[in-house]
């Protein structure tokens, strides 16, 4: 799961970038990268590598200098949360020929390691990254090298799209610029991942326009129109303020159920549908599962389910408190490579406040459950205070599949309600006096059609039997990277 924005028009343009990969940067903590084009020459520069993970948040990758140097007309920013590959790579990636293309994107190539073979045995490109948008980038620019020789047309492009999405599996939400010719974007034909657009007035003679995986990126930049952008489809907006659209390949449309749930901020929205409520709404659903406890408070555990708790408590009419302190200055333990990080970094992330939790009958509150790392250690901290009782509401699902599309869970050994483990034997691990899970039915009438739950029911809107091989990869690659890695 990566972050991207790019842009075409606008004034300001790095600077632009910037803010917006900053609305953007819980969608990844690992490296940052922008690259601009002026009309004669790309600009790159790419976020700090170095121990202190903190070098790598956008804030901090970024001098003044470094972004008057990067000029241009037309640009992309990404942030990355790697699923392929275990070095900090930043994107966007670039390559000379034809034209010069620059190309960033959020999403997982399932079939990955295949591409990776042919690509350079049969295309004879040479693979410099273990990043699979360098696979997407190698294929996109081979295809429209090919057509391109008696001449540049908008068709040509998306015949390129087409060719790529012949070969792909997986998720992928792409932009990339073509020198002098203009910026493209696309989703993969189900629409796994988001991508949305939106247009603003720079002059009276001229509007820019901006595609970014959220909808808060826009907003904070001043963009209207916001529309997603269909599964399967392409835009391309040329460099004489023309839009071109087409649909290229659809299958069943199947947008992250994850998304919605935890991975996207509060103010974005789930394919037009505003997130904050969305939340609410899948909180209120875990209501009459416990309207028979004798509750003194309602916890969220930050941030991400604060939403959800302060709506199931008003619907509960029990008092909301935050009884856990959340550092602002601490990073997403989700993202994390390895266990035993995720566990020190949580300790370090949540403070109990122990007045609102001695002696006190809590249900704690959360968005979800993977591994349970985050909720076992918050069931251990509140112990440690001495509550009377300590219960636990998750307005999702048991999450028992791994997913292969860019949520970091692609094991299905590391999912604590893997296979058919009981919603008691999770309680008794994670240590609470009764664990409540949102229903599927529930779930899926919230959510209604067009979305993948695979992690949820096992169902993936794409192939999957070159899996095994990219999970084989992504723990090798989690190996390598723990080693380099500090909190």
């Amino acid at each position: 799961m990566c972050g991207i924005i790019g842009i075409i028009g606008a004034d300001s343009l790095s600077y632009k970038l910037f803010l917006g990969m900053q609305k953007l940067q819980d969608r990844g903590q690992d490296a940052a990268g922008m690259i601009t084009y002026n009309g004669r020459n790309f600009h790159f520069h790419r976020g700090s590598v170095g121990e202190d993970e903190s070098e790598l948040l956008v804030k901090n990758s970024f001098t003044h200098r470094d972004l008057e140097n990067l000029t241009g007309f037309m640009g992309i920013g990404h942030v990355r949360y790697p699923t392929v590959g275990a070095g900090r790579i930043a994107q966007p990636l670039y390559v000379d020929s034809p034209y010069g293309i620059a190309m960033g994107h959020n999403g997982n190539i399932v079939n990955y390691l295949q591409l990776r073979e042919n690509i350079e045995t049969k295309l004879l490109h040479k693979c410099n990254t273990d990043c699979d948008i360098e696979l997407i980038l190698h294929l996109f620019a081979h295809s429209l090298d090919r057509r391109v020789r008696d001449g540049f047309t908008v068709e040509k492009v998306f015949q390129s799209v087409d060719d790529i999405m012949s070969q792909l599996i997986g998720s992928y939400s792409v932009v990339a610029l073509i020198g002098d010719k203009g910026i493209l974007a696309f989703r993969d034909p189900n629409g796994i991942k988001p991508l949305l657009m939106g247009e603003k007035r720079e002059t009276r003679s001229r509007k820019s326009y901006a595609f970014a995986s959220e909808r808060s990126a826009l907003y904070a930049l001043g963009y209207e129109n916001i529309h997603w952008l269909k599964h399967g489809e392409a835009v391309f907006a040329d460099t004489d303020g023309n839009v071109h659209s087409r649909i290229i390949r659809q299958g069943e449309e199947a947008l992250c159920e994850f998304e919605g749930t935890y991975f996207s901020r509060p103010e974005s929205d789930f394919n037009g549908r505003p997130n904050i409520l969305l939340r609410k709404e899948l909180a209120r659903a875990l209501a009459p599962q416990l309207r028979h406890l004798d509750l003194d408070y309602v916890f969220p555990v930050p941030d991400t389910s604060n939403i959800g708790a302060l709506e199931l408590a008003r619907e509960l009419g029990v008092p909301f408190e935050f009884g856990l302190i959340r550092d602002k200055y601490a990073t997403r333990t989700f993202i994390m490579p390895l266990q035993e990080y995720r566990e020190l970094a949580l300790e370090l992330k949540l403070i109990p406040i122990r007045e609102f939790i001695e002696g006190k009958k809590i249900l704690l509150v959360e968005d979800s459950i993977v591994r349970g790392t985050t909720s076992s250690k918050v069931v251990s901290m509140i112990r440690a205070f001495n509550p009377k009782k300590v219960y636990m509401a998750v307005y999702s699902p048991p999450r028992r599949f791994p997913c292969f599309y860019g949520i970091d869970f692609p094991v299905e050994e590391e999912l604590i309600a893997r296979g058919d483990i009981s919603i008691d034997q999770i309680a008794e691990r994670i240590g609470v006096d009764g664990l409540f899970f949102q229903k599927i039915e529930d779930h899926k009438r919230i959510y209604g059609v067009g979305v993948c739950m695979a992690c949820l029911t096992g169902e993936y809107p794409t192939d999957v039997s070159a899996a095994r091989e990219f999970v084989e990869q992504r723990m090798a690659d989690r190996i390598t990277k723990a080693r380099g890695h500090a909190i």
